[in-house]
């Protein structure tokens, strides 16, 4: 089978990744773009999350390494990609997947692309049926899943640089540069910086070979901070769009059918999204900088983050950060709700101090609902952007901890049915303007009370809201109380749940936490005032939802809950 032709099917209920000739005939090329990337990041994210390990081209690793992709137990489906390739197209891969439910990996790697004018992204390895699982008894599927990826330009200041040859002296071809691109992951864990002519994407993973993170092609020098598609006419680029890709190799399995036959997109931040009429009111302040995932390098720039009680510059290189983890949680859920939906319509609001970048809504309207259904891709575009941009700006101009906003919109907004409240810190202050880090009990159940009687009150909800309300790296009463008051489910996640294994202990399959099983309160909140007053913390506890508790799965790999005792 060529490249290009066919349908690749990966599903909880059904989603076919359309060929990219039927994408592009007819097609604008910003939609096309757009489209193109958003079938196969949808593809390339699914695949990652249902993974055991990354494997990688790595010098430093032992031959027999099983995150080694020259470990000779990896020869035989590598070279049946290789017999797959038409002699007009080539296949190098830049890592691939070990999967729980099949013998032989997948792998992604470098190709040309469909018209020949750049590059693209291929995937090689076995078809999925429209349940969603894979079939080993034919041959492996091999087809470009996200086409046109962009041609490096010259970033010399002069425009003088000289194109790569090849050992006769001419100048190589697109072809022969993808197939001979060096593709290691160097001490760093990253692939190479990118040059004139080559393809526009960089690949970054961890040293526990979990994660797969496309980062700058070019560290700077490139059309945008970021791996990036373009498509050429007659030589000359018509329009871009970036890549973004943030995924780890955890086993999940985010789309399940609940047992109603309801469809329900599972998330470790945003458990059990089965409405279509949501909210996410979400935590943009400063400690959301703090790093989760440290690399093992030390960069040539020195960057800012939350420490725990204060920002601080290192050089230390991180992988990932809280913000970096709930942004791609969330991009995740939303493509998932834009595909799979029933017309869903929701609100963006992210809170950090009054006056500070992040402490803003994306609604236009703050009052209405947006659809990002598949109708609606101009709507969903936009909300990944926002989205992505919360990451943007110093971090010490994030601001504090003040969620009141996001929630009074929310609880006043009579179409939503759940809002999905995620905080990484206790708030710096109440509503009334005193100070949290010295509140009394009665204070917060005022807080509770307050929400849950408009959720009672007729004339302000016809019908109540329910909130599913999440602690990352901390415990917290107030927000459990939240959730378990409002028939909603409470969520803990630490830096262990998001970087750790998976618990195999058949003696303790619930397990949340892997490893030791212990959470990690090195989380804190940040300051109102920038490098004063931290937020105050709390410890851990398990999730509820009315008289039922309900927590993350490693075992299952999804959502689970039980009858309180």
């Amino acid at each position: 089978m060529s490249l290009g032709v066919g349908t690749l099917i990966i599903t909880g209920a059904a989603v076919s990744l359309r060929s990219t000739e039927s994408l592009v005939e007819g097609a604008e090329a910003k939609t096309t773009l757009r489209q193109n990337s958003t079938n196969g990041l949808r593809l390339a994210r699914a695949e990652i999350e249902k993974s055991k390990h990354v494997i990688v081209h790595d010098d430093s690793l032992d031959e027999q390494s099983i995150y080694n992709i020259e470990n000779p137990i990896y020869a035989a489906s590598l070279q049946a990609c290789k017999d797959k390739t038409p002699s007009n197209e080539v296949f190098n891969p830049i890592y691939g997947l070990s999967m729980s439910d099949i013998g032989e990996p997948v792998y992604y790697g470098i190709n040309t692309s469909t018209d020949g004018n750049g590059y693209s992204i291929a995937r090689c390895g076995a078809p999925l049926n429209l349940e969603g699982k894979y079939n080993e008894t034919v041959e492996v599927f091999l087809a470009r899943v996200i086409d046109n990826l962009a041609i490096m330009p010259c970033t010399d200041e002069e425009g003088e640089c000289e194109a790569p040859t090849n050992e006769g002296g001419d100048q190589k071809s697109l072809k022969e540069i993808a197939d001979s691109l060096d593709l290691q992951f160097a001490s760093n864990l990253k692939t190479p910086e990118r040059s004139f002519l080559e393809p526009a994407i960089r690949v970054e993973t961890d040293k526990n070979y979990k994660l797969i993170r496309f980062i700058d092609a070019a560290n700077g020098k490139g059309m945008m901070n970021q791996s990036y598609l373009e498509i050429n006419k007659n030589g000359k680029a018509k329009s871009y769009y970036p890549l973004y890709l943030t995924a780890f190799a955890r086993g999940d399995k985010r789309l399940i059918i609940n047992e109603n036959g309801r469809q329900i997109i599972d998330s470790m931040f945003f458990p059990q999204v089965e409405s279509n009429r949501v909210a996410f009111v979400l935590d943009g302040s400063g400690s959301m900088s703090a790093c989760i995932l440290d690399g093992t390098t030390i960069e040539s720039e020195y960057k800012q983050y939350w420490s725990g009680s204060n920002y601080e510059y290192r050089n230390l290189a991180c992988k990932v950060t809280r913000m970096e983890a709930m942004q791609s949680e969330l991009q995740a859920v939303l493509t998932d709700l834009h595909h799979f939906g029933d017309d869903p319509k929701i609100s963006l609001s992210v809170f950090s101090s009054p006056g500070y970048s992040n402490h803003r809504d994306w609604n236009s309207d703050e009052d209405s609902l947006i659809a990002i259904g598949s109708n609606h891709k101009d709507n969903f575009d936009s909300a990944m952007a926002f989205v992505q941009s919360l990451n943007d700006g110093p971090v010490t101009q994030w601001g504090g901890t003040s969620p009141w906003n996001g929630l009074d919109k929310a609880f006043a907004n009579t179409d939503l049915e759940v809002v999905y409240f995620l905080s990484d810190g206790e708030p710096n202050y109440f509503r009334n303007g005193s100070e949290w880090k010295n509140h009394k009990t009665n204070k917060v159940n005022n807080v509770i009370a307050h929400y849950m009687d408009i959720n009672k009150d007729s004339s302000q909800r016809t019908n109540p809201l329910s909130v599913y309300s999440t602690a990352l790296g901390l415990r917290s009463d107030w927000m459990e109380q939240m959730a378990e008051q409002s028939n909603g489910i409470y969520t803990e996640v630490t830096e262990e749940t998001l970087t750790s294994e998976p618990t195999s202990n058949a003696n303790n399959p619930e397990e949340i936490f892997g490893g030791d099983g212990q959470f990690s309160n090195n989380g804190a909140g940040e300051q109102a005032q920038v490098q004063s007053d931290p937020t105050p913390q709390a410890n851990n506890n398990q999730n509820s939802q009315g008289n039922r508790r309900c927590f993350w799965s490693w075992w299952r790999r999804k959502t689970i809950c039980e009858d309180r005792l």
